[in-house]
């Protein structure tokens, strides 16, 4: 019980900053003491029903206002703070009057209302010039949902929320088609934090599957990855390789999630479904507009060697250079986001024109070593990148590059861009965003 509380004491203070803690001391206060009245109730039946029943009272009073807000912001998308400040003056008239302790608990609650009352208005400056104020009310909810979890096992909060989430979207718009890119995505940190990886990218793929089916929404382009076919038995890879057995849990995921979507399809013909396994993207729209600049350490090879370019960091690491490959280090299809972009549009209107299930290959159908991709990143945008050879990096594989000549001939989609494309485009967007 306690750990409900606290969730819910978690949730009040992802909207309202500084008052958790406040709450936290309050409602544990309460608790301990409603559970010695509890306890003592045949010892002290006067007294505990003259403290245990206003505050019951008052409970329900609370939980009954509360509720008809977030009924009310959910239909009406507008939160009324003084409904709030209501809400909690009626809920705590009836401990208000209680006579036990009356003092102390007096200066409890009338201490709690002004310091919630205080942080009211705060969010009414801060959060709702926001156009819609149901992202406060869904992290309300959220610390609710994370209290439910810790007392009940296997209730995922993740997967309540995206459900949430993805009724309001369906509800609000008319869906004919889902493209799924969401997910983690690097290698490295796969290996280092498997569960976080199984746990995201699967439940919210389940998640989103259920609630396009409850719509009638069944068509879906999901973003797979050519690590579904770990190590690869030659080369260039074909779609119609084996697809049992990654080489991380990044490409496990994948792998499962295209395991989902088959048993879909098989159990309903009526989906149409796309599966892209796109190897190495990289660049940025040549506007210099829209790319990808990492706040934080990069785990992917491009983003990396930007920052490096740009001095925001000391060096490249490039793990491992005894790969039998033409300079040691690992060779990957580097593929252009726009070129890729194209491939989702292409694939898009496949589902909307087709029925069944398909994999399809985006890739360039030539590899690139780390090295050659430091040396045309170096050359292009003449600049040096400093790098450092490090030990193998667990997950990685030596060579991987696509066959896409089924893209091509199904999609009608092949790549235009070319890797010095790739890289002068890569620096071009990081140099504009400054």
């Amino acid at each position: 019980m306690k750990n409900l509380l606290k969730g819910f004491i978690i949730g009040i203070g992802k909207i309202i900053p500084g008052v958790s803690g406040a709450m936290l001391a309050i409602t544990m206060g309460v608790y301990d003491k409603s559970i010695y009245y509890i306890n003592n109730f045949k010892s002290n039946k006067k007294e505990s029903v003259r403290y245990l029943l206003p505050l019951a009272i008052g409970i329900i009073l609370s939980i009954l206002i509360f509720s008809r807000i977030i009924t009310y912001t959910l239909e009406n998308y507008y939160l009324p703070t003084k409904l709030f400040f209501i809400g909690l003056i009626i809920g705590g008239i009836p401990s208000i009057i209680n006579k036990t302790d009356k003092k102390s608990h007096s200066i409890t609650v009338v201490s709690f209302l002004l310091f919630f009352s205080l942080s009211m208005l705060s969010i009414n400056n801060t959060y709702l010039v926001k156009d819609n104020i149901q992202d406060i009310i869904i992290f309300f909810i959220s610390g609710i949902i994370e209290a439910i979890g810790t007392v009940v096992p296997g209730v995922s909060s993740t997967a309540l929320l995206m459900i949430i989430e993805f009724e309001k979207i369906f509800n609000d718009n008319k869906i004919d088609a889902v493209i799924h890119f969401a997910g983690y995505k690097a290698v490295g940190e796969s290996v280092k934090k498997p569960l976080m990886y199984y746990r995201n990218n699967i439940d919210s793929t389940l998640t989103l599957c259920e609630v396009m089916n409850e719509h009638n929404v069944k068509n879906i382009v999901f973003s797979s990855s050519a690590t579904v076919y770990g190590t690869p038995k030659s080369l260039p890879i074909k779609e119609n390789f084996d697809v049992t057995h990654a080489t991380n849990p990044y490409g496990e995921t994948k792998i499962m999630i295209e395991r989902i979507l088959n048993d879909l399809y098989v159990s309903d013909n009526t989906w149409n479904i796309a599966l892209l396994r796109y190897f190495n993207p990289i660049g940025a729209h040549k506007s210099g507009l829209i790319g990808e600049n990492p706040n934080d350490i990069p785990n992917n090879l491009m983003p990396y060697i930007v920052k490096v370019a740009n001095k925001e960091l000391k060096e490249l690491s490039v793990f491992g250079n005894d790969y039998d490959t033409i300079d040691g280090t690992g060779v990957r299809d580097y593929i252009h986001v726009v070129d890729l972009a194209k491939g989702h549009i292409k694939a898009l209107n496949w589902v909307l024109n087709n029925n069944g299930i398909d994999a399809f290959n985006l890739g360039t159908g030539n590899g690139y070593s780390v090295l050659e991709l430091v040396e045309a990143f170096k050359k292009f945008n003449n600049i040096d990148v400093p790098y450092k050879i490090v030990g193998r990096r667990d997950g990685d594989i030596a060579s991987c590059y696509a066959d896409a000549s089924k893209a091509k001939d199904i999609l009608d989609w092949s790549c235009t861009y070319n890797i010095e494309d790739m890289v002068k485009d890569s620096y071009n967007y990081v140099k504009n965003s400054k």
